[in-house]
């Protein structure tokens, strides 16, 4: 369980980098069948429908690492965890849309 505290709003303070992930979801290109397969003792495993569904879950995923870092610690004060997803959120979000933001050419 956890402690008391204002837990909601640590969750909406992930939402810019929810965002970020979002926006990096809907650019990402179609499926790449041609990467490599690799064998696992359950069968093939296609890498390229793997690395297309984690396009975008990995920058929400890194900008949400305070939320994270929280539910792990279970801190009793928790004003260093909201400060920290909010600039982290909001850099993750300012990042991708000056720097990989832009469609790739072609």
């Amino acid at each position: 369980m956890l402690p008391a505290g204002p837990w909601w709003l640590l969750g909406a303070l992930t939402a810019s980098a929810s965002a970020a992930g979002a926006l990096r979801a809907a650019r990402r290109p179609p499926v790449d069948h041609a990467m490599p397969v690799l064998d696992t003792p359950v069968g093939a495993l296609p890498t390229g429908p793997v690395v297309w569904g984690l396009t975008g879950a990995d920058v929400a995923a890194l900008g949400s690492l305070p939320l994270g870092a929280a539910l792990v610690v279970r801190p009793t004060e928790l004003g260093g965890f909201l400060t920290g997803q909010a600039l982290l959120g909001a850099v993750v979000l300012a990042a991708y849309l000056l720097l990989g933001g832009r469609p790739s050419p072609g």
